[in-house]
């Protein structure tokens, strides 16, 4: 039998049905969190990006433009 991850230090947020764990202090500064899912035949791909108050963007690059 596998032993569950202990998940009190996680932060919770919830959006309808769906529920996100933000590690600890994230939750404090981030800005906006925003979540993709795409789908494309059997392969899922979740994408999270989270925006500071700075202008940093933190789980994507910088766009070049």
């Amino acid at each position: 039998m596998r032993r569950r991850r202990n998940l009190d230090a996680y932060e919770r947020a919830e959006y309808g049905d769906i529920e996100l764990l933000l590690a600890p202090g994230i939750a404090d500064y981030a800005e906006r969190v925003d979540v993709l899912v795409s789908r494309f035949l059997l392969f899922r791909n979740l994408k999270a990006t989270i925006a500071l108050p700075d202008g940093i963007t933190l789980g994507r690059r910088a766009s070049l433009v």
